[in-house]
């Protein structure tokens, strides 16, 4: 009982019950366009993911929240592009995509730029004296420097497809473009664990 309690408290719960219930709705009977279904998954799914943020923020410490809750979120988010985008690209799958992709871009990003402050600060502050600090810096600048050129080109290639605004090769660039953004990152940070 207490199980059930919890399941039907939880947000991320509800709103999977009500995604599944219009999925199962398209599939056997209600009268949707498959691009309405495929934008409606895909909120449902950048709002579960918002909200395991949310969670996760609350129950995590403030830095590790910031390492590791933003590229959870941008996967969900990423998800959700994958999803309208396999329904076809007509402008409203092509705009939402488009727009979950820059909403997940933007939140990887600046969640990258907290990580990379703070991650920094932490070099200076073990460091026990200025060239082992300054050589660790030098080290790891180098290596975020890839990812820092990851996030510009998926974001110049959202804004390509955006401009391109019915070229279906702009649209799957701008997907595979953000993707290798957040592997980048996500390849940074396990080189540094």
């Amino acid at each position: 009982m207490t199980t059930l309690r919890a399941l039907f408290g939880s947000k991320k719960f509800i709103t999977m019950l009500v995604g599944v219930a219009v999925a199962l709705g398209a599939r056997y009977g209600l009268l949707l366009d498959s691009e309405l279904v495929a934008a409606i998954i895909g909120l449902f799914a950048i709002t579960i993911g918002a909200q395991g943020l949310a969670d996760q923020g609350k129950e995590a410490a403030k830095e590790s929240a910031t390492k590791n809750a933003a590229p959870l979120l941008a996967v969900f988010l990423l998800g959700a592009m994958a999803m309208t985008s396999q329904t076809g690209c007509g402008a409203s799958a092509r705009e939402t995509t488009l727009r979950a992709a820059m909403t997940g871009l933007t939140i990887a990003s600046d969640g990258f730029v907290a990580f990379d402050r703070a991650y920094q600060s932490e070099i200076v502050a073990k460091a026990t004296n200025q060239a082992e600090g300054g050589a660790t810096l030098a080290a790891y600048r180098a290596r975020r420097e890839m990812v820092l050129g990851a996030f510009a080109a998926a974001f110049h290639a959202i804004a390509t497809a955006a401009v391109l605004n019915s070229d279906d090769k702009s649209l799957a660039a701008a997907v595979a473009a953000a993707d290798l953004a957040l592997q980048s990152w996500n390849e940074l940070k396990g080189a540094i664990r």
